[in-house]
């Protein structure tokens, strides 16, 4: 997903006076779709998950950030995700073709039912 995809996702998926407040929804949206970005930003002065003002320089900075981080990053940070302290690489490379073609992660219990087909 790239950035362009996620800010079109963030804005559409909002629900403008719904029980979550803008700056949540970014997050929370941030979080499911590019978890290393939002643990980059999380409890940080551009963290706009309690704060709307924030979003504006949250975005920039996670605009800069997008396309810096490696498919060995991202892998890292799904198997952290997931509390798995080790994966084979062939499942590591399973799971990040899932994130790449669905734009997201799955649960553990769907990674571990999924990986043993390979």
């Amino acid at each position: 997903m790239r950035y362009e995809e996620f800010d079109t996702l963030v804005r559409n998926s909002f629900v403008e006076g719904g029980e979550i407040r803008w700056g949540q929804h970014w997050f929370n949206t941030l979080n499911s779709v590019n978890p290393l970005l939002a643990n980059e930003i999380r409890s940080t002065k551009l963290d706009p998950f309690h704060r709307d003002e924030r979003v504006e320089d949250a975005s920039e900075y996670v605009r800069g950030k997008w396309s810096t981080i490696s498919d060995e990053q991202a892998m890292d940070q799904i198997a952290d995700i997931l509390s798995v302290p080790e994966w084979s690489p062939d499942c590591l490379d399973f799971i990040a073709d899932v994130v790449r073609m669905t734009g997201r992660t799955y649960y553990q219990e769907e990674v571990n039912a999924d990986a043993t087909q390979l």
